[in-house]
């Protein structure tokens, strides 16, 4: 027996020292040429390897360096690719990998009218029999280092990028014995340092999810919008037809002078908001999205500031607004910042040039939107400044893109509005609803603007007391 260890001890040193010898001798940068043409024919794109090929013992792995590929436009070029597998389960039709890393990554793609559709692999056989049945793969970890993407379509002029993306996926399994995405799962953690599409930008993202049975959950999704911190979760169940997301996010202090400059390109704005939203949709078609969204979008300020627009002044009445429609008006009353960009008849704050002159400190804004399949309702929508308070109400059908019983008040200390106004129609033309009780105020609200009449017109009241037209977190001004 004594002899039969000794024995079986230096055939395994023998075999040692020849794998030894083999990874010493063995030159594999003399198989580049047929490397590069074998990753060629399996995925269509150019291949060319200017780095070294190394073997490595413990674990058994390959290292790769300066690996480019390209393909009509579209490149991508790794500075190094390792793998490293364990042995002894590939006896038993199991695949474990130690470790895939992936460093120094930039993907350029391009889409043009000329581009086509990249070569694809071999398809595999659609018959789990015809050659077995796919090994379970595990792989403990894959590390994906400095990663940088950038996506042009010159058709659409749009542009997005990726910078220093850092990722780990650990825990990796697929059993194709499950179907679907319940066959892979994975834990992942990483970060992004700016992420771009035009010019909207999130920077210094911190990621951190899984993957179980075909539901992603993603427990940490950290930003900096505006230059204002984010803090947020998602969810996704791949099981179902179309997937299902769940969205929340949360802005403590959104600055709204970054906001402006690089939303509205304009120094308009000034203050912080606190902003939470909560939703959750289908990812189907357009309008499945519209029809499956739930949910509510809250925002709220105190001390947020306009430059250059006094809007105490336009409810008062004065000289100038001769550009500006009335609903255009109305957006701005109603939705103080937001205004800007919902106005209908021009882009942004040009709708409102005919308006400027002194500044507005908004004591209040407060904005609630609870979202019910696709109809958002204005639960409670108001702001308030040194000397007035508006609201509005009403909803919006989110699916067809309309206003459904919208109105917008000037309010009194008691709630009641003392000038009102229904806005109808659809969301990309809106129009004013005149009946035979509004036509006067309507009339005369738009002549206090343009500066005729120095009295806003006030809703004809009946006998006894008033129907209020708010009654929600905006108190009147003292």
């Amino acid at each position: 027996m004594r002899k039969i260890l000794i024995g079986l001890a230096a055939f395994l040193a023998v075999i040692v020292v020849g794998l030894v010898v083999a990874v010493m001798v063995v030159d594999l940068n003399e198989y580049k040429q047929p490397l590069e043409a074998s990753i060629k024919d399996a995925s269509g794109y150019d291949t060319r390897i200017e780095g070294d090929i190394t073997l490595s013992l413990t674990p058994v792995g390959v290292s790769v360096g300066n690996i480019h590929l390209s393909q009509e436009g579209n490149a991508m070029s790794v500075g190094e690719f390792a793998i490293a597998l364990e042995v002894l389960p590939l006896l038993s039709k199991e695949i474990k990998v130690s470790y895939l890393t992936l460093k120094d990554v930039d993907v350029n793609i391009q889409k043009d009218e000329n581009s086509k559709p990249s070569a694809q692999a071999p398809s595999a056989p659609k018959d789990p029999t015809a050659q077995g049945q796919t090994p379970l793969v595990e792989v403990a970890r894959v590390n994906v280092e400095n990663a940088n993407i950038s996506y042009v379509d010159t058709q659409a002029s749009t542009r997005a990028t990726v910078k220093n993306l850092n990722m780990t996926l650990s825990a990796i399994t697929y059993d194709s014995a499950k179907k679907g995405a319940g066959a892979l799962s994975l834990d992942a953690k990483g970060s992004i340092k700016k992420a771009s599409y035009e010019a909207y930008s999130l920077h210094n993202i911190d990621v951190a999810g899984s993957l179980k049975e075909g539901f992603v959950n993603i427990s940490q999704m950290d930003y900096t919008l505006f230059d204002s911190r984010a803090k947020g979760s998602a969810t996704v169940d791949l099981n179902l037809a179309a997937p299902k997301v769940g969205l929340k996010e949360h802005i403590p202090q959104l600055k709204l002078a970054n906001f402006s400059k690089e939303i509205l390109e304009n120094d308009l704005l000034e203050g912080v908001l606190d902003v939470q939203v909560d939703l959750d949709f289908i990812a189907g078609t357009p309008k499945q999205l519209r029809q499956s969204l739930n949910g509510s979008v809250v925002f709220e300020g105190k001390t947020v500031g306009i430059k250059g627009y006094d809007v105490d002044k336009i409810l008062s009445g004065y000289e100038g607004t001769q550009s500006v429609g009335l609903v255009d008006v109305g957006s701005f009353l109603v939705a103080g910042p937001l205004g800007f960009m919902l106005s209908s008849s021009a882009k942004g704050a040009k709708a409102y040039e005919g308006m400027k002159g002194g500044a507005t400190a908004i004591t209040h804004l407060h904005v609630k939107v609870p979202l019910a399949k696709g109809i958002a309702t204005l639960e409670d929508v108001a702001l308030s400044t040194g000397k007035n308070r508006v609201a509005t109400k009403g909803k919006i059908d989110i699916v067809n893109e309309r206003f459904l019983g919208v109105s917008f008040g000037i309010l009194e200390k008691n709630g009641c509005a003392k000038y009102e106004q229904e806005i109808q129609g659809a969301l990309s033309k809106p129009s004013i609803k005149v009946t035979q009780t509004t036509l006067n105020t309507v009339v005369n609200m738009a002549s206090s603007l343009f500066g005729k009449v120095t009295d806003v017109a006030r809703v004809p009241k009946k006998d006894g007391a008033c129907q209020p037209f708010y009654g929600g977190k905006v108190v009147h001004p003292l």
